[in-house]
């Protein structure tokens, strides 16, 4: 693929897998406030000590195992960001969804080619 094609390839796949998750997933409820969600709201709106504590903790210690401490601040950033707004929070969701499904239908079309029959119009339409 060359120039745009891929791009514009790559976006008409994120938007059919958007429409299919948004499809899926349109009245799914929205419980953003359960779990880790809330203590990142409450912390994301607290005062500056407080989320400086929070936010050092992130890089020196592990939640339950976990030590992803750029992910827990990305989630610290969109709770300041986007606050209670359940509307931001479901459109989180679904682009995130859908980034993954089109990342997966690229990998497995991409992984897929070796395998293209040498007769098959596909492999004939391809460019060498």
């Amino acid at each position: 693929m060359r120039g745009g094609t891929g791009m514009r390839r790559a976006l008409f796949i994120f938007a059919i897998t958007f429409l299919l998750v948004l499809l899926v997933y349109r009245r799914a409820p929205m419980n953003f406030f359960r779990a880790e969600s809330g203590w990142y709201l409450s912390n994301s709106h607290a005062d500056a000590e407080t989320q400086r504590k929070f936010k050092a903790d992130f890089f020196s210690r592990s939640y339950a195992g976990h030590y992803t401490p750029f992910a827990f601040l990305a989630e610290f950033g969109t709770a300041k960001a986007f606050g209670t707004n359940g509307t931001l929070w479901r459109l989180r969701q679904l682009v995130a969804v859908a980034a993954i499904g089109a990342l997966l239908f690229a990998a497995t079309t991409r992984s897929a080619r070796p395998w293209v029959l040498r007769g098959s119009r596909m492999a004939q339409s391809r460019p060498p």
